[in-house]
C-alpha cells in the first residue's frame, strides 16, 4: 500500500531535481504541496521541444489527477489511485532521464 508520505520521501526530490525546482523539496509535507510540485513540473516540462519531456508532462498531469482523485477517496479507492500515481511518476522520471 503506498501512502502520500511514501510518494513524497520517493519522489519529491527527484521531481524537483527535474524541473531545477527553487521549493525545497523536503518543504512538501502535505498531500496538496506534492500535487503542486507535480503539477509544477509537468508544466515546466509541457513548454519543451522534446517529445519525451512532453510524453513526461503528461504523465505527470496524470499523476496530479491521480493524486487529486485519492485526496477524495478512502481505502481501497485511494489505495488504487496512489498506485496509478506512482506508475505515472515514475514513467516521467524514467522519459525525462
Amino acid at each position: 500500500m503506498t501512502t502520500f508520505t511514501q510518494l513524497t520521501t520517493e519522489y519529491a526530490a527527484r521531481i524537483a531535481d527535474l524541473i531545477g525546482a527553487s521549493r525545497d523539496p523536503s518543504t512538501v509535507t502535505t498531500e496538496r504541496g506534492l500535487i503542486a510540485l507535480v503539477q509544477d513540473a509537468a508544466g515546466s516540462l509541457n513548454g519543451s521541444v522534446l517529445e519525451e519531456l512532453q510524453e513526461a508532462a503528461a504523465d505527470l498531469d496524470a499523476a496530479a489527477d491521480r493524486l487529486t482523485d485519492a485526496l477524495a477517496s478512502r481505502g481501497t479507492d485511494r489505495d488504487l489511485h496512489l498506485a496509478r500515481a506512482e506508475s505515472h511518476i515514475r514513467l516521467a522520471l524514467d522519459l525525462a532521464n
